[in-house]
């Protein structure tokens, strides 16, 4: 497009007046809309008071206040970014015993490929009948070739409704012999009765 055919023509001087008013007042516009923009030195505004109340009860010891405060660190909610907050509270958290926070930090060791680790902590979620947690323990297990634990494990995290543990379950069964299948069966009988006594308190 040559340049003549970028400007537009005019009949007259108050017609081309006109024109360039018009630019005057968009551009005013716009300049109105950028001043009332934050700057990106300006920071991030005051945390709102939900914030403010889910770190006082973290401060407190509340476990899913602590969990919570750590997902705000991660994601940058409310707050600026920060991950050594974010892993402090998570930590917090999971020492407290809160499943969701012991199944995160499983999935950090898991993906660091240390998968003591992982399954250690996916463990005491799991014993919380934390269904995410005992889908891990199934495959780590089934993974290793233990398919009989594999089988206890996705049967679990079936019944708390997690996606792919029943396939994962199927193909487990599918792997043990008839003897096998009955000592399994056995055995989850076993691990849902001390399942049912630590919830039970």
């Amino acid at each position: 497009m040559s340049e003549d055919a970028k400007k537009p023509s005019f009949k007259s001087d108050d017609e081309m007046w006109a024109y360039i008013e018009e630019q005057e007042t968009l551009l005013n516009q716009l300049d109105d809309v950028f001043l009332k923009k934050p700057k990106p030195h300006d920071g991030l505004p005051e945390a709102p008071a939900p914030f403010k109340e889910m770190e006082r009860l973290a401060l407190d010891g509340n476990p899913s206040a602590q969990y919570n405060l750590s997902i705000a660190y991660r994601n940058g909610d409310g707050v600026t970014r920060d991950f050594e907050k974010s892993a402090h509270w998570l930590l917090k958290a999971a020492e407290a015993g809160f499943a969701p926070a012991e199944f995160d930090i499983g999935c950090h060791w898991l993906d660091a490929k240390k998968t003591d680790d992982a399954f250690r902590w996916f463990m005491k979620a799991a014993r919380q009948n934390y269904g995410p947690a005992q889908f891990n323990i199934g495959t780590i297990c089934g993974k290793s070739g233990n398919y009989s634990r594999a089988y206890c494990w996705f049967y679990l995290a079936e019944q708390n409704r997690v996606d792919g543990a029943r396939h994962n379950r199927e193909i487990a069964a599918a792997r043990l012999s008839k003897e096998e299948m009955d000592r399994t069966r056995i055995d989850l009988s076993i691990l849902m009765t001390d399942l049912r006594k630590a919830e039970a308190g």
